[in-house]
Parts: structure tokens; C-alpha cells; sequence
């Protein structure tokens, strides 16, 4: 007897497929916190291999001590007007950083991860009445899908960090992928 014959004479073939997905959603719940963590560290990375002279530096690196701030004094449930107001301050400097810097790819996917955590506070319903002004004039927004967890990467910090990394290997920057 072979393993189709057996699923379908025991009845548990239907009862596999019908567990499945459930099975494989289970913890991929969206962590704000762990995305705003993943994207903290991503944004020092880019720190970490951008030229020392250019003139976003200093914007990026205030951007972020506010990320961090608002990360800080954020409570998970309460007003996540702190947090996007910090997400659009990082993703407007962010804007500036040319299409044809080396990094360029980093930073498509680090906007698509703030993106990703904007959108998951205000549906696009909300965003089409409200419209952020960096969103329409930053060149990176639109470049990059990000993936969905899956059976390597549980989490979407977790999947958002290894897409991250693969792009950051793929362009000849391995020392920008974070641990």
C-alpha cells in the first residue's frame, strides 16, 4: 500500500488538508515591535556602509534616534500616532538616498518594511483619505514585495530579515545583512 492509497483509505488525507493551512498560519502573527526592531537594525546597517559625507547622514541618524524614542514611549494598543509620525520622518530622508547609490536595494526594502508596519495601522482605506506626502515623492516606494513568513522564517520580522539579508548578499554588500 502506498502513502496515497493509505490517506485515502484512512480518511486522514482529507483531514491533513484541511489542518494545513491552519497549521502553517499558526505564529505568524504581525509584531510591531519586532518589525520596528528589525528596522532599527536595518537602518544602522545602512549607516554602516553609506558614505560618510553624504548630506541624508545626518537626517537619517536623527530619524532614527526619533524611531527610537517613539519606540520607546509607545504602548502596543495605544495611539500609534508616535510611531508613524517617526516611520514617515525616517521614510522622507530615506527619499533623498539616490536610485543609483550601491545600497539603493537596501533601502527599497527596509521603506516597503515600514510600508508594511504603516499599513498594518491604518488600512489602505484610511490611507487613501489621509495620503502621506513622503509616500507619493519617495522613488523607493514600490520597488519590492516583501515576503510572507513561511516554513523557514515563522515571523514577518523574521522573513523581512532574511529578504533583507539575501538583497544585501545579492548586491555585493554582505556586510550590511544583520544578525
Amino acid at each position: 500500500m502506498n502513502r496515497r492509497m493509505f490517506l485515502k483509505a484512512s480518511g486522514t488525507g482529507a483531514a491533513v488538508l484541511a489542518l494545513a493551512p491552519t497549521t502553517l498560519l499558526t505564529g505568524c502573527a504581525f509584531s510591531v515591535t519586532g518589525m520596528l526592531n528589525t528596522i532599527l537594525s536595518t537602518l544602522n546597517s545602512i549607516l554602516s556602509v553609506a558614505e560618510k559625507n553624504a548630506p541624508w547622514l545626518p537626517g537619517l541618524q536623527a530619524a532614527i534616534a526619533q524611531l527610537e524614542n517613539a519606540e520607546a514611549t509607545w504602548k502596543t494598543g495605544g495611539a500609534s500616532a508616535i510611531v508613524i509620525d517617526a516611520l514617515n520622518t525616517v521614510e522622507a530622508v530615506l527619499a533623498v538616498v539616490p536610485l543609483t547609490a550601491a545600497y539603493s536595494p537596501l533601502i527599497d526594502v527596509i521603506v516597503a518594511g515600514i510600508e508594511a508596519i504603516i499599513n498594518y495601522f491604518n488600512p489602505p482605506a484610511v490611507q487613501l483619505t489621509h495620503a502621506r506626502s513622503t509616500m507619493g515623492n519617495n522613488p523607493h516606494v514600490g520597488h519590492v514585495t516583501l515576503d510572507k513568513p513561511g516554513f523557514r522564517h515563522p515571523t514577518y520580522q523574521g522573513a523581512f530579515k532574511a529578504q533583507y539579508n539575501s538583497t544585501a548578499v545579492g548586491i555585493g554588500l554582505p556586510q550590511a545583512a544583520i544578525k
